[in-house]
């Protein structure tokens, strides 16, 4: 965790390591705070329930993957223009 990251995205990532760990059902909410650093507050602060949780996890990965595929396709397309 790094101390330069908001609350937000260290209970972003927090959730997504126990998420991919103990599964949606598994994962308390409790637990994601005490492995963000935060107080059980302040997630329901930031996320209302733990599906609205879970949802903004899974955005923030596929917004990732969709990045990573646009900047792979703008190097190929460098590759192909410069022989």
């Amino acid at each position: 965790m790094l101390q330069t990251q908001s609350k937000k995205e260290n209970i972003l990532e927090a959730a997504t390591v126990f998420f991919s760990e103990k599964g949606f059902r598994d994962t308390s909410m409790g637990k994601i705070a005490r492995g963000s650093g935060v107080a059980d507050g302040t997630i329901f602060y930031h996320f209302k329930t733990k599906e609205e949780l879970f949802l903004a996890v899974l955005e923030k990965f596929k917004d990732e993957v969709v990045k990573e595929f646009e900047e792979y396709f703008v190097e190929q397309d460098l590759k192909t223009a410069w022989p």
